[in-house]
């Protein structure tokens, strides 16, 4: 039941010292989630026990902010430790998903028009995009990375109409 799920997600929290990021923004309760289940196993329920709502000026209902969203992508930094530490033989696959979700990011920050942050974070996590491209993503998306990664504006500009 959904109880015995809370003092169960509640004992696993006080073992291992997982609690919400307060410095992330967005995504704070994936990054919980994903870090109680590198020190568990879980089972699918097959109805919803929880809704999500959408408040008014929440992060997910504003104009879209990339210093809003890039928690989508720090996220995976702050689980990193507890994948390494409790659940190594996953760790190439959460690299993958970590190169993957930081090419999403850029991506949506350039179809956003905000070419200047792009840069930015091109330069920040430009190696992650490195690896994405060097890996078994889907072609089309390696390519597009590959044009971001050129920091060539008008490259960029098309991407953001593909």
């Amino acid at each position: 039941s959904a109880f015995w799920g809370g003092i169960a997600a509640a004992y696993l929290s006080k073992k291992y010292n997982i609690f919400f990021d307060e410095d992330l923004v967005i995504s704070e309760d994936i990054a919980f989630f994903m870090k109680i289940l590198m020190v568990t196993c879980a089972d699918g329920m097959p109805e919803a026990l929880t809704y999500y709502r959408r408040h008014i000026g929440s992060a997910t209902t504003r104009q879209w902010n990339p210093r809003t969203w890039e928690g989508t992508v720090i996220l995976f930094d702050k689980v990193y430790p507890w994948v390494t530490k409790y659940y190594p033989e996953f760790e190439r696959e959460f690299q993958m998903m970590i190169d993957y979700r930081t090419y999403r990011f850029i991506l949506s920050v350039i179809k956003n028009g905000r070419y200047d942050e792009s840069a930015e974070y091109i330069k920040r996590w430009g190696g992650r995009l490195i690896r994405f491209i060097h890996g078994d993503g889907k072609l089309n998306d390696r390519i597009k990375c590959w044009m971001i990664l050129k920091k060539n504006i008008n490259l960029i500009k098309v991407i953001k109409h593909v």
